[in-house]
């Protein structure tokens, strides 16, 4: 069974004074830092998650959107190993020691969706202690802290703390308060869960549903921890109550002196503002464009409720048994929408499939009904024209086993081969292969094959493989492999592979490979690879983008190989001649842009990362200066000097490439190989190449200046017999037939700021 536990540590602001005075001072300004983890893989033996990285997304987005965060005071780390959790929780350290200063309160959320037991957490089959954690989190200089979590046996932690049950709350800039705060999802001994429904954990979707809005009681357009706590319990206590999981008892520990209420997330700064009238009553669902569920919540008549969100459109679905009625609503950027009764409308009840594992009940349903019930004909063979003159006729539905359509055929549904000359379309279910040379269409549940020349189509979930010279379209929660000549596209949930001249699409969590000379699309959250000549676009990926043109990704665990990578946080390595990303754990190319990563290229504009200016002299270039950029490791070169020989002056220009190694104390060591062209300081012309390897060692005074020195190994090629005298000392010298070669080691000194 699918677990996800979640835990919300909070541990409050210290009591500032007992005075009088200072319970009247001005509340300090507040900045806020995030470190957002989601992790699918606790390791060997534990079943994979689908949707911890899609929480972590989730709130990362809701704390960035309302929740003070800004994009570049939060890390978002997705399928992380033990070492690189810590690694980035020591990069929160740094950030928050860079980010003090005198009246600014600091406050970081944690946050970790994945595998844990009773112990601890589970990373790839690693663990994390709850101790270790608690004291790295302990670490981090922050004034409040706030830790969410999402794991199993949440229960543990809040036990182990051995605090005092009471009323939750935490408390804004006007507070004084002291003391720790634990939530939990469940108790020791019962099991989080994750939803394909709703593509998420219930706590935490019930927890970004009341960072929304949906939590807001008091109508002030704030949302505290006490009203999203309140809403996210009583939610997934109902929610879960009726699963095969079992009910979900989300409990706390707190022990906090003091008054107030901490407010997560402020609906004022919202991009756009959805209302839902006070005459909207009963259970809503409310959904984007992408059908993703955004929010979910039962909603009092007499109440108003506001809900921040992205502009875009929304499809809002309202159940009052026995009726469902839909609405839609358009959020412009900045502006309100107010929905109410007056927009739904009632809709008739369809048969659907859950995600995942789902489409399996399904098919057995519908291969386990009994054909009377379903009002079939029972017609063996079929021999049509077109569907007024065939043997199936008029009346209801037929089933066949065989069908031969000489123009265009039709049948209720199939069990065995229907071939047709222009077209054969099977209204419900097909359990066999279609093949014609135009048309092929599966309405409701496919298991097997289409062929045609033109066009195949399957809307219900589908199983099997669509070979056409055209167009092929396969239904939600398709396993399919498609081939065709010029677009492909294939529903939510689908899982096989994509293989056309022109154009794939995907959406929801497609599973498999497109290839396409042209372009490849993967909607929503993806798994697989990505292949084309031309454009790769992924909202959310896991696997690899390969291109001869350009990728880009939202969210990318994996590779991006192209000669221009676009992504925003990508948990692996881009590979291009031009690599843009947020986040990236490394950017190989000539120029690198993104606000983290580790870069190795010639330019590379990161923002967290090395911006100094060099300047030295060796025995070769005795006036050098370069601009080095890179990452916390990795660094380019992009350098230029003069070389005053005794006849004449030359110029050198040339960049490089160099590993960076903190030593402690302020030392360090870097290795870099450096490429200079000299050219004659009369003309300009070309007289050599110059390769230096080099080696320093170094000592950091200020924070912006150092001292560096070491030895060098040089290699000089002369662009023709006639070689310059250069550098001093012993040297080994090659003749060849048209280039002087010239070894020695060399040395070199500067300063870096």
């Amino acid at each position: 069974m699918r677990t996800l536990l979640i835990t919300l540590l909070l541990a409050a602001l210290p009591l500032a004074a007992a005075t009088r005075a200072a319970a009247d001072a001005p509340a300090p300004s507040v900045r806020r830092f995030a470190l957002i983890v989601g992790a699918n893989d606790g390791g060997a033996g534990r079943v994979r998650l689908r949707y911890a990285t899609t929480d972590a997304t989730a709130v990362a987005r809701v704390f960035e959107d309302l929740g003070g965060i800004s994009r570049s005071d939060r890390l978002l780390l997705l399928e992380p190993d033990r070492a690189g959790l810590f690694e980035a929780l020591g990069r929160l350290r740094a950030a928050l020691a860079r980010g003090r200063s005198p009246g600014t309160r600091l406050e970081v959320v944690f946050y970790y969706s994945g595998h844990s037991d009773e112990l601890g957490l589970l990373l790839r089959g690693e663990r994390i202690t709850y101790d270790d954690l608690r004291q790295a989190i302990n670490a981090v200089p922050a004034d409040v802290r706030v830790a969410i979590l999402d794991s199993c046996s949440s229960g543990a932690m809040t036990r182990r703390k051995g605090g005092v049950r009471r009323p939750p709350f935490l408390f804004d800039g006007s507070s004084r308060v002291a003391g720790h705060a634990y939530l939990t999802s469940a108790s020791m001994d019962e099991a989080a869960q994750e939803s394909d429904r709703i593509r998420g954990s219930f706590f935490t979707h019930f927890l970004v549903s009341g960072l929304r809005g949906a939590a807001d009681l008091s109508r002030d357009r704030r949302v505290t921890l006490n009203e999203v706590y309140q809403f996210a319990f009583n939610e997934t206590l109902a929610r879960t109550e009726r699963t095969q999981g079992g009910a979900q008892h989300p409990s706390y520990d707190i022990q906090l002196a003091g008054s107030g209420d901490l407010v997560l997330t402020d609906l004022h700064g919202t991009a756009a503002t959805m209302v839902l009238d006070a005459d909207v009553a009963g259970r809503l669902s409310v959904r984007d464009r992408a059908g993703n569920l955004v929010a979910e919540l039962t909603k009092p008549a007499g109440r108003v409720i506001e809900l921040g969100l992205d502009p875009g459109e929304y499809r809002i679905t309202l159940d009052q048994p026995p009726h469902v009625r839909e609405g839609r609503v358009r959020l412009e950027r900045g502006g309100r929408a107010h929905f109410a009764t007056g927009l739904l409308v009632a809709q008739a009840a369809e048969r659907v499939a859950t995600r995942g594992d789902g489409t399996a009940e399904l098919a057995a349903e519908v291969a386990a009904a009994p054909a009377p019930a379903r009002r079939y004909r029972i017609v063996p063979f079929n021999l049509s024209l077109v569907p007024e003159l065939s043997v199936n006729g008029h009346g209801p539905g037929a089933l066949n086993f065989v069908a031969l359509n000489l123009v265009y055929g039709e049948s209720a549904a199939l069990r065995g081969v229907a071939v047709g000359v222009a077209g054969s379309i099977v209204r419900e279910d097909v359990a066999g292969v279609q093949v014609s040379a135009g048309l092929n269409y599966a309405g409701g549940w496919l298991r097997g094959a289409q062929v045609g020349a033109g066009a195949n189509l399957a809307r219900g979930p589908a199983r099997g493989g669509q070979v056409t010279a055209g167009f092929n379209l396969a239904g939600p929660g398709s396993r399919v492999v498609q081939a065709a000549a010029g677009f492909n596209l294939v529903g939510a949930g689908a899982q096989g592979g994509q293989v056309a001249a022109g154009f794939n699409w995907a959406e929801g969590a497609f599973e498999g490979v497109q290839v396409a000379a042209g372009l490849n699309r993967a909607a929503g959250r993806s798994r697989g690879l990505q292949v084309t000549a031309g454009l790769n676009l992924a909202d959310e990926l896991v696997g690899a983008q390969v291109a001869a043109g350009i990728n880009s990704a939202g969210v990318l665990r994996g590779a991006q190989v192209g000669v221009v990578n676009f992504g925003g946080e990508v948990q692996g390595t881009q590979i291009g001649v031009v690599n843009i990303a947020r986040r990236a754990r490394l950017q190989i190319g000539v120029v690198n842009v993104a606000e983290d990563a580790e870069a190795v290229g010639l330019v590379n504009a990161i923002k967290h990362g090395a911006q100094h200016v060099d300047a030295w002299g060796s025995e070769t270039i005795p006036a050098a200066i370069a601009v080095r950029l890179g990452g916390r490791r990795f660094y380019g070169l992009l350098a230029a000097g003069l070389n005053p020989g005794t006849d004449r002056v030359r110029s050198a220009y040339g960049g490089g490439l160099g590993v960076h190694t903190p030593l402690g104390a302020g030392y360090f060591a870097d290795v870099d190989l450096l490429e200079m062209s000299l050219h004659d300081g009369e003309n300009v012309t070309q007289v050599g190449q110059l390769t230096s390897l080099r080696l320093a060692v170094g000592c950091r005074l200020a924070r912006r200046l150092a001292v560096y020195g070491g030895p060098s190994f040089n290699v000089f090629v002369s662009q023709d017999r006639q070689s310059p005298a250069i550098g001093f000392g012993p040297q080994q010298v090659y003749q060849m037939t048209a280039h002087t070669i010239r070894l020695w080691p060399g040395f070199f000194a500067g300063i870096q700021i």
